[in-house]
């Protein structure tokens, strides 16, 4: 059974370069004005195992599934209770850039997983949310966009895993989730956010 709440939670998805990001901290900017209690939070965290992840991928390195896996627990676990869970309870409404359905897609098409196993295991503890915006596009696309704005891609970010991870993204079967067409401009793809905003 997922963690009662009693805010609102959304969360970013989407292969690198979709602009999730962006429109994140966007919509965080916009609920603010509109007077609305908003928490910002990503994963993986700086906190000791998520940095752990993020310093192995920036480096070009793959760690073992069962050892990605286990950090994620770890720094998940320690988000929900530190910054997720407690926002929720206080009524605020939490934007998280990544989440469990991350998991799903990235460790969950390496050899031995599953995607849908990994969700079932995320939802027995975590907060479920109340709407998922998954940021889609080519990944030709994404990859032209990273490479004109860094000059490395990290180990998570090579054309053939982040195709498995996008195919896998749409093939998660959750009815939260809502495919938000990210291959146009910030500002076309804003206006697709804002939409599904004020329907909220």
């Amino acid at each position: 059974m997922t963690t009662a709440k009693r805010g609102k939670l959304i969360a970013f998805e989407g292969i690198d370069g979709s602009g999730k990001s962006t429109q994140w901290a966007r919509l965080g900017e916009w609920l603010k004005a509109q007077g609305r209690d908003v928490v910002l939070s990503f994963e993986p965290t700086k906190r000791p195992h998520g940095q752990w992840l993020r310093d192995a991928w920036a480096s070009g390195i793959r760690l073992p599934v069962d050892e990605e896996k286990a950090l994620f627990d770890a720094d998940r676990r320690e988000h929900i209770d530190e910054v997720i869970q407690p926002s929720l309870d206080r009524g605020q409404i939490v934007l998280l850039d990544r989440y469990y359905y991350s998991s799903a897609v990235y460790q969950g098409t390496r050899k031995g997983e599953t995607p849908e196993a990994v969700l079932r295991h995320y939802e027995a503890f975590c907060p479920r949310p109340d709407v998922v915006l998954l940021f889609d596009l080519p990944v030709e696309l994404a990859l032209k966009r990273m490479q004109s704005s860094r000059s490395n891609l990290d180990a998570m970010e090579v054309s053939d895993n982040l195709e498995t991870v996008r195919n896998a993204y749409l093939n998660l079967n959750r009815p939260e989730i809502v495919v938000v067409d990210a291959s146009g401009s910030p500002d076309e793809v804003w206006d697709g956010v804002l939409r599904h905003a004020r329907e909220w």
